[in-house]
């Protein structure tokens, strides 16, 4: 049964032979009640998502089990377990996109310049996107806060309407497409009018705004150094 256990690919098979295994004698309360209820084979998960195929069991649970076996059983856990860590981590940030970050703020307000050079890579859950930038200012408040972060996709084809990042004369805004100009969400902020000197580039559409206090829990950054090694 242990070896079963070490040597299954799926999470949720996993957590099933685990509960044959040891989950009676385990001390966590939690990790008991969180084993024994929410991924139990109840009716509802008749209809499930194939478990061998997506992973629906979150890596810290398994995670704990993992420590409570190994507790329990020292000699028979395999050696090899933190191989099969990193595989996990591996095939859990392959599950995620991985884009750049603009480290200069695409402006909500007056307009910043960014470079091209200066970003972080980051992975996000979203796919459909080629980008993502800071946002600062209030102007795009109430949907867009300072501090944001959004995710940008490359569209040619953008409608009035639509929030995108804009490229005017070199300096970056993030704005809403009005009729012949860029429009705030935040009344105090007047339209940007375009004229027929402007040199207008879309940098792409937002498709969605990640907030301050979620960014933690959303995006993940990728250290560059460990990333090289």
């Amino acid at each position: 049964m242990l070896n079963l256990y070490n040597n299954v690919q799926s999470n949720y098979e996993k957590l099933m032979l685990y509960r044959i295994i040891n989950n009676k004698n385990n001390s966590n309360g939690v990790i008991k009640k969180f084993v024994n209820e929410t991924f139990h084979a109840e009716n509802d998960y008749l209809f499930q998502l194939n478990p061998l195929q997506f992973e629906i069991v979150p890596s810290y649970v398994v995670i704990k089990c993992d420590e409570d076996i190994r507790r329990m059983y020292p000699r028979d856990f395999l050696a090899n377990n933190n191989e099969k860590t990193v595989d996990l981590s591996a095939r859990t940030l392959a599950s995620r996109h991985r884009i750049r970050l603009f480290e200069l703020p695409a402006s909500a307000g007056d307009g910043h310049w960014i470079d091209d050079t200066d970003y972080t890579e980051i992975t996000v859950e979203e796919a459909d996107c080629d980008f993502a930038a800071y946002i600062s200012g209030d102007s795009m408040e109430p949907k867009i806060t300072d501090k944001s972060i959004v995710l940008v996709k490359h569209d040619i084809d953008m409608r009035e309407g639509e929030i995108g990042i804009f490229n005017i004369n070199g300096e970056i805004y993030c704005k809403q497409l009005g009729d012949g100009c860029m429009v705030s969400l935040n009344s105090k902020y007047s339209p940007i009018l375009f004229n027929e000197y402007d040199e207008i580039r879309l940098q792409g559409k937002v498709i969605k705004v990640i907030h301050p206090d979620t960014i933690n829990s959303e995006v993940e950054f990728i250290d560059k150094e460990q990333d090289e090694s």
